[in-house]
This record gives structure tokens, C-alpha cells and sequence, in this order.
């Protein structure tokens, strides 16, 4: 579970959607750890329109299958969206 102010840090620079401020916290983060309902920092910037939060998470070791207890991961969410658009 995120607890450690580096986490915690990173998830709230992430819902900022800047880029280049999360540069830092995420080389000091556990990257593929979870909140309480697994919740992933890939997870947190899935729904933001700027994809190089994302590439920065990849870069950083960020695991795309981990799920959310819901089951929800970002490839299944990616996938879910490929369908739909058939």
C-alpha cells in the first residue's frame, strides 16, 4: 500500500498532469506498488490526455498488467477501448 512520502508524493504530482514534475518523485517511488484498492501510479495517469506521464512510469519499470483488486489494468482497459471501437 502507498505509504511511504516518495508514493504518496508521485500519485499527487501525477494528478497534476505535468510531465517533467514527475520526473523526480518517480525515481524515488515504488513504482508498481498499489493503494488500497491496488491502485497503480500507471493506473492514476491512464485517464489524463498527456501520454508522456505515462512513458516516464514505462521507463521507470511500470508493469502495464498489474490490476487494481477490480481486476482493472491498464492493457485490459486498452483493450476494453480497442474493442469497443470495432
Amino acid at each position: 500500500m502507498l505509504s511511504c512520502p516518495e508514493d504518496l508524493r508521485l500519485m499527487r504530482t501525477i494528478g497534476n498532469q505535468n510531465p517533467e514534475s514527475v520526473r523526480r518523485p518517480v525515481s524515488r517511488a515504488t513504482i508498481n506498488e498499489g493503494g488500497r484498492q491496488g491502485e497503480t501510479f500507471l493506473i492514476k495517469a491512464m485517464p489524463g490526455e498527456d501520454l508522456r506521464i505515462c512513458r516516464v512510469l514505462f521507463n521507470a519499470g511500470a508493469d502495464v498488467n498489474r490490476a487494481m483488486i477490480t481486476r482493472y489494468s491498464p492493457l485490459t482497459s486498452q483493450l476494453s477501448a480497442q474493442a469497443g471501437a470495432d
